[in-house]
């Protein structure tokens, strides 16, 4: 599929590895403990609702390591893609973000690891549903990403 943008962007679905996922400044998650995180892409969107369908979940322990390290089985991913934390015992929703695969590719830095290219995408505390609501970084840190 190809969209040309007003401002003659062309956009087209782009599939994408997702390998790892990193969090800084993740001293709430460290509190926690052991965190699901679950990746989806888009089922279908309404202009009331975007509607999420659950590719893969993982858990993370946060207090051993800040980093969903899938290298060994990267996730192939196109399009709208949801990343959602959430607490383990309770299922709970502690942060989420929407990301498109496209405009991750061209916005990321770009680093080229042998023949392998692969895109670092960072997304700050405002970007991220959930956390960008802690104005007085109760819970989440002014650096967190």
């Amino acid at each position: 599929m190809k969209i040309v943008h007003p401002q003659n962007i062309h956009y087209e679905v782009v599939s994408l590895y997702i390998s790892e996922i990193r969090f800084s400044e993740a001293n709430y998650l460290h509190n926690i403990g052991t965190v699901q995180c679950s990746i989806s892409d888009r089922k279908e969107f309404t202009p009331e609702k975007l509607t999420a369908h659950e590719l893969k979940t993982w858990e993370i322990n946060f207090q051993k390591t800040s980093i969903l390290d899938i290298t060994n089985s990267p996730l192939m991913v196109s399009g709208d893609i949801k990343v959602e934390l959430t607490q383990k015992s309770s299922r709970k929703m502690i942060c989420s973000f929407w990301v498109n695969t496209f405009f991750m590719q061209n916005d990321a830095v770009r680093i080229i690891d042998g023949s392998t290219v692969k895109f670092m995408h960072t997304l700050n505390k405002s970007e991220i549903d959930g956390a960008h609501k802690d104005k007085d970084h109760k819970s989440f840190s002014e650096d967190f990403k």
